[in-house]
């Protein structure tokens, strides 16, 4: 302000000078020329282009306008300017003012410099006064001339973007991959290049011709991306295994990497499960069951492109024991909806809510039944009871509060009752059918009767006009079947009994034209298409006396006293085959509903199983010509087998119906007689480290696998039981001596590196970092530090005992054990862990645990003659662990590896077998 009445004071004097110069002045003074005189402020520059901070191509377009008192009132013939020059080069020039508005503009060319510069800018007007600006400028971040280069992908097309380029003649845009070329004009910003195939990588640069006068033509950068329609990459589902899921896509040669994400809604979100994958499959595993998992994928490197989704839900291998409760007594039960109605001999009835199956709980109770109840059935909210002498309705249309509602009085006790419409069927003692009418439950009353024969009845099914009935006793029984369609009679149809006095029918259902009844220690499949004409379709012999028996699809699930839950595949009414069992606490009565199997009994309530499972697993192939096998391990499409009275044996296993014998070789040491037998075998690069008893490792070279040779050997005293390789060294357990090293470096001459006494036998070794983990006989694990460089090394550093260790398998921050009579032993490895080297949880196994194979959430156990054990280890500090599947094998099973949907067995006396864990 001060400046200003500085100013103005001084243009004051001026113009009094200027008053007594013109009052003696002849001619008069152009007036512009005081306008020049009166402009003391500095002319202010305004850029309008680049922006500040804006990317540049060869060509500069360099715009403003000076703003400044003088504009618009200079006379003509007055001369302003702006000059500028760029920061760090040799460019600069001037830009002519338009004296009328301010304005300037001016091109520069630029095709020489690079990186980030800085415009400076300067202007004098015609008084002057002299003011400046800067304006900073910047490359494009993708490295080329041209700014906002973008290529945006679709369906067999992708659309090329991009920023105008000043005094642009026409513009070109160049595919390399084919060398195609197409010329667009100067007023293009976009363009789509169509016609081309989705999941191939195309790379396009832009080039903007410009005039030789103004400068060099602009280059964009070369950008790459992948034309596609959302379902190009889609995934496919291969293989739903016990909470796993394996899933892939098609292959493509451009993208070098795949991200997988997964989600547990079609709408997300989005979770990453894996990145950087260079080949196209994954197996997610460690699932939860009963969970739809929804996966997409993607190139790594293209952010944008994402598939369309496929979706799965994860297999359980067998029968899972999802809930029990052990405060009912239950001889006999009946499922409706979310209740189970469940009745002892003495405890009256127990209304359960299974709502949750995992949680099943008593919602109500009836205690005031008059003698023993034998059995149960249920309909339109009534409960019916067989009971002694009566058959008893209960109200349990409040299932919190049941109460009595009638009942009728046999002449003889009542063993079995079925209820079906408007009648309830039962049977007693008497041997006399009854039919009662219920349709008034306060009421029932006789609507007719017959007296029967074939011993005492123990199981009565209602199928449309028929009655099924199984009986049986010392004397006399079968399967009968009689016709109640006609109101006020019973006629007998026809019956099957097959003349032996001591067989007992105990359990009977009934689908379709097939009634399935177990006889004493057999599931008769019974053909009743013609009622009248009873015949046997099939028979399964291996079930046990006292069986129940519930249907479920084309299963037959058999409750046996002896064997447990029995599943038995009845897909061919004339062939059922047995697919699976498992143990239960009761043997009493079964009932199948929906995705459970309701086991009853007397002494330990109600167990409630999911049977929505896939069939157990089942032999798929064998490779007999392997006599002996001891121990095994899978390497792509090969089985190397410890053969242990001949050495390696090679199987070829791409097609598992039908491993084949491709190679061998002899490692038997004739020198120590009958005692040098092969134990085990590694697989390293083109090596195979096998073992034998007594004569210790022997090096095989298998780069032809057709005719695996011997390179090198080292011998050790005492006997040799396993061996696993890492890196340069393979750890051999060598019963007294412990653990020993050895530097394989030289596969032709192995060296000792190091060992280490341990105080058991060592049998098993496994190898994860700094550490080698021995299972040591009684024991149990010895934790050896084996870093060369440790002063620990070759010491063992924890141990945690059990009772008979044969094997060891690392994974994750657990060791599991095969210990022999105690089954599977899980211990806590982490040292961070409160309870390091301390066994977290067990599973009692059938037999001798020999050998161990973890994958996927669950451990597989060679259980000498008991087969091959599945346990569910999803949460290896599980309270109580428990075999969810198994394969019966009669003779010894000592070894077990698992790749895929495959467990391999080594077995004494047909070799080589290959389980199909999915039993299809």
């Amino acid at each position: 302000m001060k400046n200003r009445k500085v100013q103005l004071i001084t243009a004051a004097l001026i113009s009094m000078v200027l008053c007594l110069f013109l009052t003696s002045c002849p001619e008069p003074l152009n007036t512009s020329i005081l306008t020049v005189l009166t402009d003391a402020d500095a002319p202010t520059i305004v850029v309008t282009s680049p922006e500040d901070y804006g990317e540049y191509a060869t060509v500069l377009e360099l715009t403003g306008y000076i703003a400044d008192d003088s504009i618009g009132s200079l006379p003509e013939g007055t001369n302003l300017s702006v000059t500028y020059s760029i920061s760090g080069t040799s460019v600069s020039g001037t830009a002519d003012v338009d004296i009328n508005n301010g304005g300037f503009s001016t091109t520069i060319n630029v095709s020489d410099i690079s990186g980030d510069k800085v415009i400076e800018l300067s202007a004098e007007d015609s008084n002057g006064n002299t003011g400046s600006a800067r304006v900073n400028i910047c490359k494009p971040d993708d490295g080329g001339d041209i700014s906002g280069f973008t290529l945006s992908p679709g369906n067999k097309q992708v659309t090329i973007s991009w920023e105008p380029v000043p005094n642009v003649e026409s513009y070109s845009i160049y595919q390399s991959d084919y060398s195609e070329t197409v010329e667009l004009d100067p007023e293009s910003t976009t363009y789509t290049w169509t016609g081309l195939t989705n999941g191939l990588e195309y790379s396009f640069q832009l080039t903007a011709v410009i005039p030789d006068d103004i400068g060099d033509d602009a280059l964009s950068s070369e950008e790459t991306t992948i034309p596609l329609n959302s379902r190009i990459f889609v995934p496919s589902v291969k293989e739903v295994d016990y909470k796993s899921i394996t899933i892939t896509w098609n292959e493509n040669s451009d993208i070098d990497s795949f991200t997988v994400e997964r989600s547990t809604s079609p709408d997300g979100s989005w979770r990453i499960v894996r990145s950087n994958l260079d080949n196209n499959e994954y197996t997610d595993s460690s699932l939860e069951n009963d969970t739809t998992y929804y996966y997409r994928i993607r190139p790594t490197d293209y952010v944008d492109i994402i598939s369309d989704y496929t979706t799965a839900v994860p297999d359980r291998f067998s029968f899972e024991l999802v809930g029990s409760l052990e405060t009912v007594s239950a001889s006999g039960i009946a499922v409706s909806g979310d209740y189970v109605y469940a009745v002892g001999w003495n405890s009256g009835l127990s209304i359960i809510d299974c709502s949750n199956p995992e949680s099943p709980s008593i919602e109500g109770r009836y205690d005031d039944l008059n003698s023993y109840a034998y059995d149960i059935d249920y309909s339109d909210g009534f409960v019916y009871i067989a009971e002694d002498d009566y058959l008893e309705i209960i109200d349990c249309r409040s299932p919190s509060s049941p109460s009595f509602e009638s009942s009728f009085t046999a002449e003889n006790s009542i063993n079995v009752i079925t209820v079906s419409g408007d009648y309830a069927y039962v049977y007693g003692e008497d041997e006399d059918l009854y039919k009662i009418n219920i349709t008034e439950p306060e009421n029932p009353a006789v609507d007719a009767s017959r007296p029967l024969t074939g011993g005492e009845p123990h199981e009565i099914v209602v199928d449309g006009d028929y009655a099924y009935i199984a009986t049986g006793d010392y004397f006399d029984g079968g399967l009968y079947i009689y016709d109640i369609s006609s109101q006020g009679s019973i006629s007998k149809m026809s019956d099957f009994n097959d003349g032996d006095e001591y067989r007992y029918n105990y359990g009977l259902a009934v689908s379709g034209d097939y009634a399935y009844v177990t006889y004493a220690d057999t599931l008769w499949v019974a053909d009743c298409s013609d009622p009248t004409d009873l015949s046997i379709a099939g028979i399964y012999d291996g079930i046990s006396s006292n069986s129940r028996v519930a249907l479920s699809g084309n299963y037959a699930y058999v409750l046996d006293t002896n064997l447990g839950l029995l599943k038995i595949n009845c897909n061919d009414p004339s062939a059922p085959v047995f697919q699976e069992k498992c143990t239960t606490s009761g043997s009493s009565d079964i009932k199948v509903s929906g995705n459970y199997a309701f086991v009853a009994s007397s002494s330990y309530g109600l167990e409630i199983f999911d049977i929505t499972v896939p069939d157990a697993p089942v032999l798929e192939g064998s490779d007999e010509s392997i006599s002996e096998a001891y121990d095994l391990v899978v390497s792509g499409n090969y089985a190397y087998v410890a053969d242990e009275y001949f050495g390696l044996k090679i199987s070829d296993i791409t097609d598992p119906e039908s491993p084949m014998l491709v190679g061998s070789c002899e490692t038997y040491n004739y020198d120590y007689e009958d005692v040098d037998r092969t134990f085990d075998v590694a697989i390293a690069g083109n090596y195979a480290y096998v073992v034998n008893q007594s004569s210790g490792l022997k090096i095989i070279d298998c780069s032809t696998v057709s005719s695996p040779t011997i390179i090198g050997s080292y011998e050790l005293d005492n006997y040799t039981y396993s061996v696993t390789v890492a890196g340069e060294y393979a750890y051999l357990s060598n019963e007294d001596s412990g653990l020993v090293i050895l530097d394989i470096t030289e596969p032709a001459s192995p060296t000792l590196a190091g060992s280490c006494t341990t105080s058991g036998y060592a049998y098993g070794v496994a190898v994860i970092g700094d550490y080698a983990y021995v299972a040591d006989d009684s024991s149990g694990l010895q934790i050896i530090d084996i870093n060369p460089y440790s002063s620990d090394y070759c010491t063992i550093v924890a141990n945690c005992t059990t009772s008979d260790a044969r094997d060891v398998v690392i994974a994750g921050d657990y060791a599991y054990i095969a210990d022999g009579w105690s089954g599977l032993q899980i211990i806590d490895i982490d040292p961070n862990s409160d309870h390091f080297c301390t066994i977290v949880s067990s599973c009692d196994t059938s037999n001798t645990a020999e050998d161990v194979a973890v994958a996927g959430g669950y451990a597989f156990i060679a259980d000498n003659t008991a087969g091959l054990q599945i346990i569910d280890i999803y949460d290896p500090e599980a309270v109580n662990l428990h075999i969810i599947g198994n394969y019966n094998y009669p003779y010894r099973v000592s070894g077990v590896a698992v790749a895929g949907s495959y467990a391999y067995l080594a077995t004494d006396s047909s070799g080589l077998q290959v389980i199909n864990l999915r039993g299809e």
